[in-house]
């Protein structure tokens, strides 16, 4: 426990005495840092994000240093891990053409995934993407990508008129247009660049 509930349960209030529960609030996510260099202070979080990522550096380059024909071991872990997200994630919203995204995504995908489990694990116990700040670049990062390859392979106009689905009568495009817009600037996954289907990415249609 950290800030006025560790000073409660220090002073003798806790559950049992009588004097009520002390509530968790904001207070418990503020880490005291590990040692500062000048303004910036290092904590435990950021301690969490970088063994998050070195877990998965370290794992895959175990598993991949050497590969077999036949998978055994590590590798064999890793392969499961790499062709779990190419068949659940990227396969069935790119399609075969987005294979060349695989790397971007097993990483992005399992130092999510290891930033969260830390939540699970003793004396670590905190989800490191609780913290904003954490996941805000992430994000940034995959929506640029996303408006990049958008335009790249469709082109400005093209990118803009794929987003509203086709074919309806002109005044309801008064509705249409701004509740497309506010969809797409409010979700990373907004309606791509297949006419109405919204069924592959800018990435690969064309």
């Amino acid at each position: 426990m950290t800030g006025d509930v560790s000073a409660l349960a220090s002073g003798g209030c806790h559950i049992f005495s009588g004097c009520g529960f002390p509530a968790p609030g904001l207070q418990d996510f503020e880490w005291k840092p590990f040692f500062t260099i000048g303004s910036f202070g290092f904590t435990k979080p950021m301690l969490l994000a970088i063994l998050a990522a070195l877990v998965v550096i370290v794992f895959f380059w175990m598993a991949f240093r050497s590969p077999k024909l036949v998978p055994r071991g590590m590798q064999n872990l890793g392969e499961i891990a790499i062709l779990g997200v190419r068949d659940q994630i990227l396969r069935p919203s790119l399609g075969r053409k987005g294979d060349s995204y695989l790397p971007f995504l097993v990483s992005l995908f399992f130092f999510i995934y290891v930033m969260n489990v830390m939540e699970l694990i003793p004396v670590l116990q905190f989800p490191v993407t609780s913290r904003i700040g954490f996941v805000w670049p992430m994000v940034f990062i995959v929506y640029f990508l996303y408006l990049y390859l958008g335009v790249k392979n469709q082109g400005p106009w093209g990118y803009l008129r794929n987003m509203i689905p086709p074919g309806v009568p002109w005044p309801i495009y008064f509705i249409l247009v701004p509740v497309e817009l506010l969809r797409f600037f409010s979700s990373s996954r907004s309606r791509s660049g297949c006419g109405s289907s919204g069924t592959c990415s800018p990435a690969t249609c064309c």
